[in-house]
């Protein structure tokens, strides 16, 4: 059985394993803009990677998202995924901070058309990350799964805009 370092062995192939497991979740354009490898030698390396077992692809709509194997559970994949979407990661960095909101202030605050926060907040309910409560004057979200959450932004490698720090 080959080991890992005698795959990794090649320059290029070691530069993307380390890049997926920095940032976990990208596609293959996403991975060829960022790592500015064309996309054809890239599916190459990412193929034979996958076939030694070092990296697994996982199907998201119409894209296939790429990680380090056994370095993520699905649920965190599944998490990394939504908060890929700019919409979804500015709604659940907004709860980080302020844990509680409307609809209405999730828009204003975002500067978003409330139903434009249908979908991403529809999303982030199937996943329990946040939950609805009834108040007078209709419902408010609150943010239920911090520690996921902050595990994943971490993961990422991203900032809470709403706190001052920067995102990448």
């Amino acid at each position: 059985m080959i080991q890992k370092d005698q795959i990794l062995e090649l320059e290029i192939r070691r530069q993307i394993y380390n890049f997926i497991l920095k940032y976990p979740g990208l596609h293959l354009r996403e991975l060829s803009r960022k790592l500015n490898i064309p996309k054809t030698t890239l599916c190459y390396h990412i193929k034979y990677l996958e076939k030694r077992g070092l990296l697994t692809a996982k199907s998201e709509g119409k894209y296939t998202l790429y990680y380090v194997s056994n370095n993520i559970g699905n649920n965190q994949k599944k998490m990394l995924h939504l908060l890929r979407q700019e919409t979804t990661r500015n709604i659940v960095l907004y709860f980080l901070v302020r844990s509680c909101a409307s609809r209405i202030e999730l828009s204003r605050s975002l500067g978003k058309h409330p139903t434009t926060l249908d979908m991403p907040l529809k999303k982030l309910l199937e996943m329990d990350i946040i939950e609805s409560a009834p108040v007078l004057d209709g419902k408010v979200q609150v943010l239920l799964d911090h520690i996921n959450i902050n595990a994943s932004m971490m993961i990422m490698n991203i900032g809470n805009p709403f706190c001052g720090s920067k995102m990448v």
